[in-house]
């Protein structure tokens, strides 16, 4: 589970991830409604996480990117 802090006035937030940490290729890039996401499926390997707020048409910038490992037993 991905989670970030609720932005006043922020309507929805505009998730990316990627396996690469210049997000040159999205794996998830899409505008979500609530401030967590779950990851299903996802692969073994190391991967990269942003997210903006959006209030009404206005894109905030995105966060810093964060890393996150996905491994298996």
């Amino acid at each position: 589970t991905l989670s970030w802090e609720k932005v006043p006035g922020a309507g929805s937030y505009h998730l990316t991830i990627s396996d690469k940490a210049l997000f040159t290729a999205s794996l998830y890039d899409a505008e979500r409604s609530g401030t967590s996401a779950v990851l299903d499926g996802v692969a073994s390997g190391s991967y990269y996480w942003r997210v903006a707020a959006i209030t009404g048409s206005v894109k905030g910038p995105f966060s810093q990117p964060r890393r996150f490992r996905v491994s298996t037993e």
